[in-house]
């Protein structure tokens, strides 16, 4: 074992650990929104989506499916309105998936949670705490872009 394999496992399993609690923390929060009822995939293409619109094809790329299983995955969205389907103009034969109505709206909730969580435990560190875990941060983010 390295030398520091267990401090490495160690601040993994913490990091885990408040990712879990975090992501118990919005799933309760959004247990009376109507989007509880959406699956991973679904919330998943959402959060895709929020970063821009991709096509059919890209989709079923970034989910290893067919294209008619993506096809399939986009229906059932678009059906409650929660992202809808624009031709391409400069490529008519492409369809261009976006956000709609109650897609957005479920972004801008679950950003609004997210923001209440890290206000709610990151307020409570001291502000020299938090400007070091960011650089900390930073630095793993910089290692781990140039190992790739």
């Amino acid at each position: 074992m390295k030398k520091n394999s267990l401090l490495h496992m160690e601040i993994k399993q913490l990091s885990d650990l408040i990712s879990q609690l975090f992501s118990d923390e919005i799933r309760n929060l959004v247990k009376d929104e109507e989007f509880v009822r959406l699956s991973s995939k679904q919330l998943m293409l959402l959060d895709l989506l929020y970063q821009k619109p991709l096509t059919m094809n890209e989709i079923a790329e970034a989910f290893q499916m067919t294209a008619s299983a993506a096809s399939q995955l986009v229906k059932k969205l678009e059906a409650d309105n929660y992202v809808k389907r624009e031709i391409n103009l400069e490529n008519r034969r492409e369809i261009h998936v976006l956000l709609d109505t109650k897609g957005k709206h479920y972004n801008q909730k679950l950003e609004e949670m997210e923001m209440y969580i890290l206000d709610k435990y990151y307020g409570k560190l001291e502000n020299e705490d938090l400007i070091q875990l960011k650089d900390i941060l930073g630095k793993l983010y910089h290692i781990a872009v140039e190992e790739q």
